[in-house]
């Protein structure tokens, strides 16, 4: 009995200090001069993304431009035998085109999501709502990861 309660304490402290630790947490160390020199498209997607790029300020950096271009796209996906739709397909794409160092790279990102109509439109368009600010947060964190890769090259 004791055995096994010595054995799981010393497996819990290998596992404690096995160095894990999230691959963003080590890029936030690393900074980046991120300007933004034009956007189209969804109001509610761009002001998120740019609102996250705008603390990316580091004079000592090189500069970055990114032009971002995003677009929603709500469709019915089901409808009931008398004509009410039941489910919508949420399409956005966002695209951002980066120069740096005299280069230029286009990233496109896609995400879908499938949801229920909802009784109520004030909690659908809400629900709608929180949608498109994860859709940004994601396409942020994953822009951000395309960066960070440009930047070690």
């Amino acid at each position: 009995m004791i055995k096994n309660i010595f054995l799981k304490i010393i497996f819990i402290f290998l596992l404690a200090s096995c160095g894990y630790s999230p691959m963003l947490s080590t890029m936030d160390n690393k900074k980046l001069n991120i300007e933004i020199i034009g956007y189209e498209g969804d109001r509610e997607i761009n002001q998120v993304i740019i609102s996250k790029l705008k603390i990316h300020k580091n004079e000592n950096q090189e500069l970055i431009k990114i032009s971002i271009n995003s677009a929603y796209n709500k469709k019915d996906l089901s409808k009931s035998l008398t004509g009410k739709v039941e489910d919508y397909k949420i399409e956005a794409t966002t695209s951002f085109i980066v120069n740096w160092n005299k280069n230029e790279k286009n990233f496109n990102f896609t995400e879908e999501y499938t949801i229920k109509n909802f009784d109520d439109d004030f909690e659908e368009r809400n629900y709608e709502k929180k949608i498109r600010r994860n859709i940004a947060n994601i396409n942020y964190q994953k822009i951000m990861l395309q960066l960070y890769k440009l930047n070690d090259l």
